[in-house]
């Protein structure tokens, strides 16, 4: 099965995360120490990617849920 959710760091705090449906969402983090790759998720900051269209909170979840799926090596926190 081919899995067209992706992401892709959109510079030092954000990333874009695409989900199947070409839809993107800007989720903010922030790197948590040097040297090793632990990161905050900030969940409700999740927004639309050139929409302002609201967010509910099951499409968070999934959001956050896909985004630790595709990113295996950074240690998350879910704030």
């Amino acid at each position: 099965m081919f899995d067209k959710n992706s992401v892709m760091w959109a510079g030092h705090t954000e990333l874009v995360f695409t989900d199947e449906n070409n839809n993107s969402f800007l989720v903010d983090s922030q790197k948590l120490s040097l040297g090793e790759n632990k990161r905050i998720l900030f969940s409700n900051r999740i927004r639309r990617f050139g929409c302002n269209k609201d967010i509910t909170a099951e499409e968070r979840e999934i959001i956050v849920s896909k985004v630790l799926t595709l990113t295996p090596e950074i240690k998350w926190q879910i704030q």
